[in-house]
């Protein structure tokens, strides 16, 4: 009994808090129908997840949340350092996924900074990733809000100045239009830099534009990583 004790048995759990260090990430994603437009190739949205696929994949000790908005937000998978789970979320998303279509900005930024706790927020970081297309005009505004907060905006502008149609697609997934105005004439959606830009400029973050080049996020993933890491606390 005398060497039982002294081995010190132990039955049950106990909490330890664990620090780490990291940059929480809320990706709201544009999911409106202008974003299949293919003046990007493939499409606008494929290759936004596929940008940001790459993003998750260099990500180190930092927490990750996925947003979907068009003409209104919503959480798609919450923050988690589960990458695979958060690539899994991704994966799944398409021009279908919001119901309410149109191209609200403004709604996207505050959905994600109710998502930024009050009390952790020296260090977060909202990627807003769209064509710009803004219909409701209060983006400025919110990311002014963002700013008082401390939040970085940091903007990634997927397409084109040029612009390209929008493809109609039936329900088997193959095309067979693109999308026309009253008039029968074929509608271009084009980029919108300015409010992306000014978005980013306001908040502290940098815009980049996506078009056809390879590995196009790259520059974000080298912000992120010099940014100066807060710490984040966890229990097991």
């Amino acid at each position: 009994f005398i060497i039982l004790a002294s081995v010190g048995p132990q039955i049950g759990t106990k909490l330890t808090e664990l620090n780490r260090k990291g940059v929480d990430i809320i990706i709201a994603l544009d999911t409106s129908t202008s974003m299949n437009a293919v003046d990007v190739t493939p499409s606008r949205i494929t290759k936004a997840k596929s940008e940001l696929s790459q993003f998750i994949n260099n990500l180190d000790g930092d927490r990750v949340g996925l947003m979907v908005f068009a003409g209104s937000a919503h959480i798609h998978c919450p923050l988690t350092s589960d990458y695979s789970a958060a690539r899994l979320f991704l994966n799944s998303v398409d021009t279908d996924l919001v119901t309410t279509q149109g191209t609200d900005l403004a709604v996207a930024l505050e959905l994600a900074m109710k998502n930024i706790p009050e009390e952790e927020e020296s260090f977060k970081v909202i990627l807003l990733v769209s064509d710009g297309e803004d219909h409701q005009g209060r983006a400025l505004e919110v990311a002014k809000k963002a700013k008082e907060r401390g939040i970085i905006v940091h903007t990634l502008g997927v397409g084109t100045p040029m612009g390209g149609p929008i493809p109609i697609f039936n329900e088997h997934g193959k095309r067979t239009d693109f999308k026309k105005d009253r008039k029968g004439n074929v509608v271009t959606t084009t980029l919108n830099d300015a409010s992306l830009n000014e978005i980013a400029y306001i908040t502290g973050g940098i815009y980049i534009r996506i078009e056809n080049q390879a590995n196009a996020i790259a520059p974000l993933t080298m912000e992120i990583s010099e940014m100066e890491n807060r710490e984040l606390k966890s229990h097991i």
